[in-house]
């Protein structure tokens, strides 16, 4: 049986930094942009960051990121 459980809602936050020092954040819990409604009881999200060639490692110039978020639901049986 699927327990039925409520809507909740998951908000990714991201930080940069440059040796050791914070740099840039996105911090904002109400941003609907960065949430995702879960509807499972245990879900798992991971987050990998590069730039748009998928280097992890980039020159201190400005540079397009990308942050691809892999998101897993698990279930209740």
């Amino acid at each position: 049986m699927l327990l039925n459980w409520p809507v909740r809602k998951v908000v990714a936050f991201e930080k940069v930094s440059e040796g050791g020092k914070l740099v840039a954040a996105h911090e904002d819990i109400n941003d609907e942009d960065q949430t995702v409604k879960v509807k499972s009881p245990n879900p798992s999200i991971g987050t990998t960051l590069t730039d748009d060639k998928g280097a992890k490692e980039v020159e201190p110039v400005q540079v397009t990121l990308v942050d691809k978020v892999a998101y897993t639901k698990s279930y209740c049986w």
